[in-house]
Order: C-alpha cells, then structure tokens, then sequence
C-alpha cells in the first residue's frame, strides 16, 4: 500500500480526523460533565487545555526535527499512543489533579500528531511535491471537528464521559496506530523522499531559495501572518455565538450561518485541490487573508442581516490559510529541513492561539460587535506580510518528457524510482 500514494494521504488523512476528534475538539463536549461530577469549575480544564496549546507549540520543532532526521512513522504512532494514554487518565480520574495532568499531556500528543506533524510527514515522504497531498489532507482532516463533536456527544449519551475517553483511547490504538505504522514509510526524510506518478500534475520550474536574509525576512513574515490566522480563527470559533447575537443576528439566522463555516472550509480546501491548484500559495493566501476583513466590515455595517456573509467568509479564509500553513512554506523554502522550520513558524501562533479567546472576550466586553475592526485590522495586516514576501524565483522548467513534473533530469527520476522499488522491496 506504502507504493500508492492515496492510501498514503487518506491513512494521514484519517488519522487527523481520529487525533484532532480526540483531543483538540474533545473539551468542548466532555468539560462540563467531568467538571460537574468530579465537583470542581469548568474553567480549570478550559484553562489546562490552554496550557496544552502552550506545550504543543513548544514541542512542533521538535517534532519536526525528528521527522526530517528520521521520518513520519514513529511520531505519529507515537502521538497515538500519548494521546491514548491521556485519555485513559482523564477516564479514571477521580479528582482534578489526574484530569488537569490527563490535559497537560495532551498537549504533548497533539504536538507529535496534528497538522503541523502530519504535513512534515507528507514532506518527508513526497518532498517538493507535498502540496497536493498536504491539500488533500487538509481536506479530509476538515472534517474533524463535525466528526468529533458529533461522535463524541453520541458516545457520551451512551457511555458517559469516562466510557467515551475510554472508547477514544482504544480507537487511537487499534485504528490510529496500525494505519500510521502501515502506511508511512520508515527511514529519514531524505531516504523517503521519491517520486510518485500522478501526484504532482505538470511540469514546475525549481524555486531559488535567495539569501539568507530574504529566507530569515519571509521566515519572520511567515510566523506573523500563521499567528494572526490561529489568534482570529481561534478567537472567533470561541465567541462567534455571541458576536452573532451582538450584531443583532436572529437565534435562526445565527444557526444558519455557524452551520456554513464547516462547508465553506471544506468546499475551499476541495477547490485548491481543483479550480485553484495552479495558484501560487503566496497569492491564495494573500486572497484567504482578505476575507476575513471583508466579511468583519459587512456584519459592523449591517448588523445580523450579515452574519451569514461573516461566517462563509471567514469559514473559507480560515481553511484556505489551513492548507497554505502547510504549502506555503514548501514553495518559499523547499523540502529540505522542512519540519523544523515549520515547527520553528508556528510557536508564535499557538502562544497567541492560547490567549485569544480571552482577548477577544474583553474586547466584546468593551466594544460590542465593534471588536471585529481590531480582528479585521489583524488580518490586513497579514495580507500587508504576504505582500512582502515575494515569490522565489525560477531557476529552470521541468523536460517536457518528464511526466511526474519533479525532476529536471529523466535519469534523477528513473534513480528515485530505483531506490524506492529497492526500500519497497526490503519491507521497509
């Protein structure tokens, strides 16, 4: 299976569903009912999840770093078994102390598994031409949140909160971890990286990198605009009920137009698969960046009439920015070393990430449904970054003989095929 590379993406892809519906989107259902019966506020776990957003941050580069020098295998694997492990905590939990610990690790499980380490093992694996395959999973790994707030309030109706950390846990062994350890290849980035047919469409020309100062410049630009996209995006997915009600939205027309996010995200993500896979992901993002501020200002001036604007909006600005969080930095900067940069580019953001619900909470307070300027205004600022970074130039076209459009020469190609046929042979 490890030589097609569908089974490859929809393995990473499922496996973000499993690790994302298990831990990122787990609090939101399961807080309240463990707070209730275990008699302490709910507000500790909100605020140990936050100290878990900290921790995964701290551990992205590191998690990057390993899977340049050693490949994707046995971090995602081993991100099942942490995340496992913290929920089997929190499932026998009989006081704070135990669930507060069971949430501080799982800060270090989403570190090791979410997007961040699933798009560097698509790198390791596919090099130069991950983008498709991070936009796939991108794609699929959207669904994420429908599936896990939906599985896990049906699992709780039936087996309660411990029964439904205990059912998470075992999906993550006997689902996560097999499919993890199949299907991504063992070994380094650099033995891993080959050529795959019909992953790549088309012939590209190779990205000159340019100084080091331009690459430390647009590193420095990056990490910006990736952390305003997790401040507003995370700030907004807290209080949007209530800027919604703030803007004079109705209980109807608010529920509408929070049910569009979730399609707008994945019908984006399936266009840049599509319609838009010949963009440059430097200018769909600086498109992505500008939604959100377009759909900021129609809700200020026109109240709850454009809520539904809003949302679709920022729905589709927000999972634009999901897949060029991923390929952005493959385009800039190359294959080469790309786990630990991409680890390096989102500390900033899951620091702020961590803190905008609160920041967010006290604007609304203070400004009403007027706290959107700050957030729209965040986000010119980031398109005004994207605009600063120019795209690499093109040191030379892809032989039109070249049908996989990822290696200049035929005989690089024929020689990656070569050595993958030989790992493929020896099991590994």
């Amino acid at each position: 299976m490890r030589k097609k590379p569908r089974y490859i993406i929809w393995g990473i892809g499922g496996g973000q569903i499993l690790a994302l519906a298990s831990s990122y989107y787990l609090p939101a259902v399961t807080a309240r009912q463990i707070s209730t019966e275990l008699e302490f506020p709910s507000y500790i776990i909100f605020g140990a999840f936050s100290v878990a957003i900290f921790i995964n941050g701290i551990l992205a580069p590191v998690a990057g770093h390993a899977i340049d020098r050693h490949g994707g295998r046995a971090v995602l694997c081993l991100s099942n078994l942490v995340i496992a492990l913290c929920l089997v905590l929190i499932a026998t939990a009989h006081g704070v102390v135990s669930v507060v610990t069971g949430f501080l690790i799982m800060g270090v499980g989403m570190g090791l598994g979410t997007y961040d380490a699933a798009f560097a093992a698509l790198s390791a694996i596919f090099g130069k031409d991950a983008r498709r395959p991070i936009s796939a999973v991108a794609l699929i790994g959207g669904f994420a949140i429908s599936v896990g707030w939906i599985s896990t309030i049906l699992l709780e109706d039936f087996l309660g909160w411990r029964g439904t950390c205990f059912m998470w846990a075992a999906l993550n062994i006997a689902v996560g971890l097999p499919i993890h350890w199949m299907l991504i290849p063992a070994g380094a980035a650099s033995e891993v990286a080959v050529a795959r047919p019909g992953v790549a469409g088309g012939g590209q020309a190779r990205a000159e990198p340019g100084s080091d100062a331009d690459r430390r410049k647009n590193m420095l630009l990056l990490a910006f605009v990736f952390a305003v996209t997790l401040t507003i995006g995370t700030g907004m997915a807290a209080h949007l009920p209530r800027i919604l009600a703030l803007a004079g939205a109705t209980p109807e027309g608010a529920i509408l137009a929070i049910a569009a996010i979730g399609p707008a995200q994945v019908i984006v993500r399936a266009a840049e698969l599509t319609l838009l896979s010949r963009m440059h992901p430097l200018t769909m993002s600086r498109l992505a960046a500008a939604l959100h501020p377009i759909g900021a200002s129609a809700v200020m001036l026109l109240g709850g009439p454009a809520a539904l604007v809003l949302t679709v909006l920022h729905g589709a600005g927000y999972g634009m920015l999901t897949i060029a969080k991923g390929t952005l930095p493959l385009e800039l900067f190359g294959a080469q070393g790309y786990g630990l940069r991409t680890g390096m580019l989102s500390v900033p953001g899951r620091f702020a990430q961590s803190a905008a619900p609160l920041v967010l909470g006290l604007l609304l307070d203070a400004l009403g449904v007027q706290a959107l300027a700050v957030t729209g205004a965040l986000a010119l600022c980031s398109v005004a970054a994207l605009f600063l970074i120019q795209k690499p130039a093109k040191t030379g076209d892809v032989t039109a003989t070249d049908t996989n459009g990822l290696y200049p020469m035929p005989e690089e190609r024929d020689l990656a095929h070569s050595e993958y046929r030989q790992r493929a042979g020896a099991g590994t």
